[in-house]
């Protein structure tokens, strides 16, 4: 039954990193130059791009990639197997696609 919000939270996170690199101030890459890189999957790539470009050496790098890293696995497992996530697991979930839009925010506001 929550199984779906999980999906929902890893997606809500990657159209952010999406928005984030259309609208970087310096460095942007528009929606279809993103789509067109497709050669490593456009999920690996909209991720490495975010990272990065300004994520490699900011105090949130760790967070991020952990909470990406965390939130893409429970996506697979949602997408890909039977488990069935509890009320627990989803909000967690959406925490952790929480922190990762505040963390691409916080990030716009220096630039």
């Amino acid at each position: 039954m929550y199984t779906t919000s999980v999906h929902c939270s890893y997606y809500s996170s990657f159209f952010s990193m999406k928005h984030f690199l259309n609208k970087h101030p310096h460095n942007s890459i528009n929606y279809i130059d993103q789509d067109n890189y497709n050669n490593a999957g456009s999920h690996i790539f909209i991720y490495q791009q975010v990272y990065e470009r300004v994520l490699h050496d900011s105090t949130y790098a760790r967070k991020f990639r952990t909470e990406y890293q965390i939130l893409k696995a429970d996506r697979r497992r949602a997408d890909y197997s039977d488990e069935q996530f509890t009320a627990e697991e989803s909000l967690v979930s959406i925490q952790r696609s929480k922190n990762i839009q505040y963390t691409l925010n916080e990030i716009i506001k220096k630039l």
